[in-house]
């Protein structure tokens, strides 16, 4: 893991991509994501992260299909008119071996807070892309601890594990 400045990094809304998975009837996946997100990531003083935070619009969930794109706006999944965002929260990484980090992630969905494990690996860019790093988060959650429970039968048709992959590029803020 090579070292960068210490301070904030903006992710980069246009480069970065939120994506989600979670098995339909148990037969495949539905894959998604989100289109519209910000955030910051706080570099240490050694040169990696210790925190951060990121705000996803939730109104902009795509699984390109739009009809399964408007029922996942609705109240059965996300709930975008009363909760707009969905918000995650970073006060701490822990920093295991071969370059990945442990990250304790407070997630919220619908009102709804959840301790979310997420694993995390920081690529700093080099060449063209100096002064940039890429940030690659992924981690697994229940549904329901988020508070997505849909009206049955669609309950029982939706799996409950939520698979999370993220790849964040960043910028220097200052």
């Amino acid at each position: 893991m090579s070292a960068v400045p210490q301070g904030v990094w903006r992710i980069s809304a246009e480069r970065s991509r939120i994506g989600f998975k979670v098995r339909k009837m148990g037969l495949y996946f539905v894959k998604g994501t989100f289109k519209r997100v910000n955030g910051t990531v706080e570099v240490g003083a050694e040169g990696a992260p210790v925190g951060g935070w990121l705000r996803i619009d939730a109104s902009s969930v795509s699984t390109r299909v739009p009809p399964r794109d408007w029922h996942l706006r609705t109240r059965d999944f996300l709930a975008v008119r009363e909760h707009p965002e969905i918000r995650i929260a970073v006060e701490r990484v822990e920093h295991a071996g071969g370059g990945a980090m442990l990250v304790p992630a407070l997630v919220t969905v619908r009102g709804v807070e959840a301790q979310v494990p997420l694993t995390a690996h920081w690529h700093p860019s080099e060449g063209a892309d100096l002064g940039t790093a890429v940030l690659h988060v992924a981690g697994t959650v229940d549904r329901r601890e988020l508070g997505v429970r849909p009206r049955r039968p669609v309950d029982w048709i939706v799996g409950r594990e939520l698979y999370l992959d993220a790849v964040l590029h960043l910028k220097p803020a200052w």
